[in-house]
């Protein structure tokens, strides 16, 4: 068996209380949930990873999210690699994805 992780928008920034997206509140400077109606000051970076899985006979994609994502990577934890994605470090995050 065989996997490959899709590297595009491997994690998002996550409302605190529900776990799905938040958006940057420009005027504030806040993390808005439009789930909960909130507001944050923070978020959660969080995975999201879309992985294929292949044996011999087929394929399938399979999204992978948050801690079951943490395990799968190892350790490398989503808020590093956010981190490295908003900085521009892309290739850093492709050598660390290939580990797993």
């Amino acid at each position: 068996m065989s996997h490959f992780v899709v590297k595009d928008n491997i994690t998002y920034m996550a409302c605190k209380e529900c776990w799905k997206k938040v958006y940057r509140d420009i005027s504030l400077g806040d993390w808005r949930c439009d789930r909960c109606n909130k507001t944050y000051e923070e978020a959660d970076a969080t995975y999201m990873l879309l992985v294929k899985i292949a044996d011999s006979t087929d394929f399938m994609f399979v999204n992978i999210y948050s801690d079951q994502a943490q395990q799968l990577l190892d350790g490398f934890p989503a808020e590093e690699c956010h981190a490295l994605m908003d900085q521009g470090n892309r290739k850093q995050v492709e050598e660390r994805l290939e580990e797993f």
